[in-house]
């Protein structure tokens, strides 16, 4: 199932990449800032896009990750992001530092730390309302306490993808 949602999430992205390319109508989306909220299996995503022109975009991230119900994660970051074209769909990559934090009731805080890639699509519906796809590598350095990826204290190398819809002021 969990290949399925890749599958299709990829197939969307080549899908928004081929309608990037016949799509030919610069739009100007300098000054927009926006919220947006990126869903994967067991995470939420609140983000707030600024574009700087119509080319960067700077994004501040919270997010909260569920743990088994048991637990859960906080997670603060910041991706900064080129657009490739700035039209109706909008093709870009980008870079993301984070950190997850966990403070459990018997142990002192445990904070792991993310860096990634990314590359995605954003398909603007109307001149403020957009829903896109995102596909990740990430880099995470583990605190020697955090059983999260596996490998306390080591670095674990992972992929995964994101949907998400963004409103614009």
């Amino acid at each position: 199932m969990y290949s399925a949602k890749k599958s299709i999430l990829v197939i969307l992205l080549f899908i928004f990449s081929i309608f990037a390319t016949l799509s030919a109508q610069e739009v100007d989306r300098k000054g927009f800032t926006g919220i947006s909220t990126g869903i994967q299996s067991n995470q939420l995503d609140i983000m707030i896009p600024i574009w700087t022109n119509n080319y960067v975009v700077v994004i501040p991230s919270v997010s909260f990750v569920d743990i088994g119900g048991r637990q859960s994660d906080l997670g603060l970051g910041l991706m900064l992001r080129h657009n490739l074209k700035s039209e109706e769909v909008v093709p870009y990559i980008g870079v993301r530092v984070g950190m997850l934090y966990f403070s459990p009731d018997n142990n002192e805080a445990i904070t792991d730390y993310v860096f990634g890639l990314a590359f995605g699509g954003e398909y603007f519906i109307k001149d403020k309302f957009s829903f896109g796809i995102e596909a990740q590598l990430n880099m995470t350095k583990s605190n020697e306490f955090s059983s999260r990826f596996g490998n306390p204290d080591g670095t674990t190398l992972n992929t995964a993808s994101v949907a998400f819809m963004s409103i614009y002021f």
